[in-house]
């Protein structure tokens, strides 16, 4: 049988160009479509826990092997025992400082024994659980300042100090942390289900657990919660439709092509050209992926009962992104579940702790646990740096250029149109020089390609941020906004 099994996969990933185990990875993640539609027929709500924990270990052990359970079985379970020992005030701070160590401890097993490799292993699935695992801790420490829908009374000191600094926040935050505290820890069925929950196990996007907890709890119907077939055939035309830029970007524009001869025997325009063309086909295995999840999640009626609606749950919007005339409308429609992540659990909080800490160390520790989350190599900091230094490069643009531009010619004239073409080449310019990190992942391939292009792509960032820089202002400030785009 194992025989038969393995041969398949062999033949098709031979066909294909995929490896064997984004074979098994591709299998697993369309494999769910019929399991989660169990959640229709099962109405007990603690079989309904314990699925997700069965399913999840059987997805894992036959994609990557039965040892990458140990992993998320290990950091969960340590979690569980500091939330439940430790003081609660205090805890979610232990709990971040375990799980980011424990993460960059995995990328640090994975550089030693697969240097620069693309094999699948645990260190995909424990990124998903290190957002829930930090996420379900910091809910629990918001039952100490929230009581259902109002604010708790505490004369404790630090909290009275957390409570005024979250008032002062944007109403978003606030209101994403009341709706999504937890005020009673837990039991561990519960929280085992929601680790291992088997739709968003292996390639996200992470949900909260309260989203969980009325999932699991509603048990939707069928005929109320289960998609139409018009939205059933459009998310399964478009995973369709992304197989194709999918292949040609492992048959034809892989990161490795960047280290051979054949690119830097080509002319320079091409070479430049590559920076934008190869970060391009990278991000479709992505979109692939998510788009797969996104709709096993609305098979399953997640998405129908936690939002309302068929689609409410998103990962990426294609069309946005690869439209981007900056970083900030880039960021917000690219992983939006870690972006989320990274705005409610790391800029916000930082941003209303007691020690009043100002936009820009808030900015820079986001940027600093989104590059910790992702790994170690110097490509993904040469990358990280790139995306702050456009992130400052699009406030100014909006701050001195923008409010200009469309007072001359209107939101739709030819100038405003201009200005965004500008932008798009130059975001994708200056991050194809940056998205080659994330390629080649180390500094002296990053610097190899970087000087057979003659530094084109950092030298108009560079100039950019130093014309911006002297620029006055122009307009006051079109309210930007304080949401960080790591």
């Amino acid at each position: 049988m194992e025989e038969a099994e393995g041969g398949v996969i062999r033949s098709l990933s031979q066909s294909s160009g995929l490896s064997e185990d984004q074979i098994r990875y591709v299998f697993c993640l369309f494999v769910c479509y019929p399991l989660v539609l169990v959640f229709y027929y099962i109405r007990s709500v603690t079989i309904r826990h314990a699925i997700s924990p069965i399913f999840s270990f059987l997805l894992v052990w036959f994609c990557l092997g039965a040892d990458n359970i140990l992993p998320s079985l290990f950091s969960s379970t340590v979690v569980y025992i500091i939330l439940k020992s430790f003081p609660r005030s205090h805890s979610h701070i232990i709990v971040f400082g375990f799980v980011l160590a424990f993460m960059s401890a995995s990328h640090i097993y994975r550089m030693i024994t697969d240097w620069k490799g693309w094999s699948l292993d645990f260190t995909g699935p424990q990124m998903i659980l290190t957002i829930k695992l930090t996420s379900i801790a910091c809910c629990y420490h918001d039952g100490l300042l929230f009581l259902g829908s109002s604010v708790r009374k505490t004369s404790d000191p630090d909290e009275q100090k957390e409570i005024q600094g979250v008032d002062k926040l944007h109403p978003s935050f606030k209101a994403y942390r009341q709706a999504n505290h937890i005020e009673v820890l837990p039991d561990l069925l519960s929280y085992f289900g929601y680790c291992y929950f088997f739709p968003t196990f292996l390639a996200g996007p992470s949900v909260e657990f309260a989203e969980y907890r009325k999932f699991i709890e509603t048990a939707p119907t069928p005929f109320k919660a289960f998609p139409p077939l018009r939205v059933i055939l459009y998310k399964t035309l478009l995973t369709f439709a992304l197989v194709i830029p999918l292949m040609l970007s492992i048959l034809y524009f892989s990161g490795g092509y960047f280290e051979t001869e054949a690119y830097f025997n080509e002319n320079l325009f091409l070479r430049v050209f590559r920076l934008y063309l190869h970060s391009l086909a990278a991000r479709f295995k992505y979109y692939f992926g998510w788009n797969i999840v996104e709709e096993g999640l609305m098979l399953s009626g997640f998405t129908h009962v936690v939002t309302g609606t068929y689609d409410g749950i998103r990962n990426f919007d294609l069309v946005q992104v690869e439209t981007a005339s900056s970083m900030k409308s880039l960021a917000d429609y690219w992983n939006m579940s870690t972006a989320l992540w990274l705005r409610n659990y790391v800029y916000g909080r930082i941003m209303a702790s007691p020690g009043h800490y100002g936009d820009a160390v808030a900015m820079a520790a986001t940027y600093a646990v989104s590059a910790f989350w992702h790994g170690f190599y110097p490509g993904y900091y040469i990358f990280f740096a790139h995306c702050a230094v456009f992130t400052e490069l699009g406030k100014r643009m909006r701050r001195k250029v923008r409010g200009k531009v469309v007072e001359i010619s209107g939101e739709n004239g030819l100038l405003k149109k201009a200005y965004n073409v500008a932008g798009y080449v130059l975001l994708h310019l200056g991050l194809g020089g940056g998205g080659v990190g994330f390629l080649v992942l180390t500094w002296d391939s990053v610097w190899a390609v970087w000087r057979s292009v003659y530094f084109i792509p950092l030298i108009a960032t560079a100039l950019m941020f130093v014309g911006t820089a002297l620029v006055p202002n122009l307009s006051k400030p079109s309210g930007a906004s304080r949401k960080p785009t790591p």
